[in-house]
């Protein structure tokens, strides 16, 4: 009789026995969804670190130039080269003041996809940087 006392203790009740089927089932989805917001905030934060770089190459390389025409050019350049296939239709923006001591403030605005996550569909990003004209070069005229 002592014995099947503590058959009994171990089993617990019969009302447990099937439940965590039960349990995965209803974890199952929310689980799937916060590894899909994992990923959508992974590849927002990758784009946007890519995005902040690229402002900033953009602006150094167009605060290099002499004239606003070769500044525009070299902005964009440089952003292309900087950005990877992630970022959709990139715009490039520039604002220049190539006198000595003047800035150039370049903005990018991309767009991301997030293709096979449903019901995220696309984000927008922006970046903005500014870099300095040399105080002591000649004027974009000379």
């Amino acid at each position: 009789m002592r014995g099947n006392r503590i058959r009994a203790a171990r089993t617990g009740p019969a009302r447990d026995r099937g439940s965590a089927p039960i349990e995965v089932v209803l974890l199952a989805p929310v689980l799937v969804l916060m590894i899909m917001l994992a990923v959508v905030g992974g590849t927002a934060a990758s784009v946007r670190i890519e995005a902040d770089a690229a402002a900033a190459a953009a602006a150094r390389a167009a605060s290099l130039q002499r004239t606003e025409a070769a500044a525009e050019a070299e902005a964009h350049r440089a952003a292309e080269a900087t950005l990877t296939e992630r970022c959709l239709g990139a715009q490039v923006a520039v604002e220049a003041d190539l006198t000595p001591g003047g800035t150039v403030t370049v903005t990018i605005t991309c767009t991301i996809d997030t293709t096979g996550l449903p019901s995220f569909g696309t984000r927008t990003i922006t970046a903005t940087a500014s870099s300095p004209v040399d105080a002591w070069r000649a004027g974009p005229d000379s």
